[in-house]
């Protein structure tokens, strides 16, 4: 709760660089279930304030309006998306590498360590494919559209 105290969210890790970085919006389940089996009720008079302050984060950092084409009804949708335009500290030499080793404008390079730190920033492990070609690390750049399909299921946890 600290962590949340200080910077509105739970940092994806404990380095400065994880600072824009989130782990999933899940202290309100977290807080629940602890509240269940210990019957602490104390603990809310602190940590409501900042389930709140996490939920306002994710919304203004991580949700975009989206509209569907069949219906034209519009919605908000939560999602990784890391603001990042260099390589990861953590992997710095291989997203280096790879951004490098292929055919990229500066503004694809930019997408693409973005979209690896988002990918990151979600959980999902990934690897080194080894040299791409334009059409690989453009697939790689897409991966941002798919982030939101795992994520967006937190939000429909129900709280017991």
């Amino acid at each position: 709760m600290d962590q949340m105290e200080q910077f509105g969210f739970i940092p994806n890790g404990g380095r400065i660089y994880y600072l824009n970085r989130s782990q999933p919006p899940l202290f309100v389940h977290m807080l629940d279930k602890y509240v269940k089996a210990t019957n602490d009720t104390d603990i809310l008079e602190r940590a409501l304030p900042l389930a709140e302050s996490e939920l306002q984060w994710w919304a203004k950092n991580r949700t975009i309006p989206v509209t569907s084409s069949y219906t034209s009804k519009s919605y908000n949708m939560s999602r990784y998306a890391v603001v990042n335009s260099a390589p990861r500290p953590e992997s710095y030499f291989v997203d280096y590498e790879t951004a490098t080793g292929a055919n990229l404008t500066e503004q694809q390079r930019s997408d693409l360590y973005a979209e690896l730190a988002s990918g990151a920033e979600s959980g999902n492990i990934l690897i080194r494919l080894g040299n791409f070609d334009t059409d690989a690390v453009s697939h790689v750049i897409r991966l941002g559209l798919q982030q939101p399909m795992a994520q967006g299921s937190f939000g429909w946890w129900k709280l017991d």
